[in-house]
């Protein structure tokens, strides 16, 4: 498995610019987990999070949607980068993380199966994953999707967060030593001037 923290999404159909909180990559498939500490609260329809001082912080989406978006954003792109690949092919599925709390929300909008809450801190974090792959598997139309192998696991973590080091061309360092010898030879007349005077 790789996990990523805080992956930037560049293209999001309805953000600028959002963010995952963790992206997990594991041979069920890729998930989109979203966290939030501490306490939850909807009042009138609206999502807030509770600071330990009562303060109420509103939020522009439920965390359940925030995670489902980033989801099909990143679905996209990897869909679209990996044609016709097991990548492409790969199971995708999104949680939500309250640790802090017991997630009792009976609606249309959640299901238990997408929610870490604090009834799930004692047992492996592997439960909860086989439990959103379940979930992905069924609210799919189609239920079979390929293993993902550790090599398609590591190509798509290379993907997301690969490493680089991009080099300045040759070209381009001997026109910065150009113009820094023309610059230089324009300013000799001004000091052999000042020297003289």
């Amino acid at each position: 498995w790789v996990c990523f923290h805080s992956l930037g999404l560049a293209h999001h159909a309805q953000k600028r610019r959002a963010e995952i909180d963790f992206a997990l990559i594991t041979h069920h498939g890729i998930f989109t987990l979203e966290v939030k500490g501490g306490r939850l609260k909807r009042r009138a329809g609206v999502w807030y999070s509770v600071d330990k001082h009562d303060a109420l912080h509103q939020l522009n989406e439920s965390p359940l949607t925030q995670a489902a978006t980033a989801m099909f954003a990143l679905q996209k792109r990897i869909r679209a980068h990996f044609k016709n690949t097991p990548q492409a092919d790969a199971l995708f599925g999104y949680g939500v993380l309250t640790p802090d709390i017991t997630f009792d929300l009976d609606s249309p909008e959640s299901s238990r199966d997408l929610v870490y809450d604090r009834r799930d801190t004692e047992k492996p974090f592997t439960t909860y994953i086989n439990r959103l792959a379940a979930f992905a598997r069924t609210a799919e139309a189609r239920q079979k999707r390929p293993a993902l192998k550790p090599d398609a696991i590591n190509e798509l973590a290379d993907f997301l967060r690969g490493d680089f080091d991009f080099i300045p061309s040759p070209e381009l360092v001997i026109d910065d030593v150009r113009k820094q010898l023309h610059d230089l030879t324009k300013e000799q007349p001004i000091v052999l001037d000042v020297l003289q005077d």
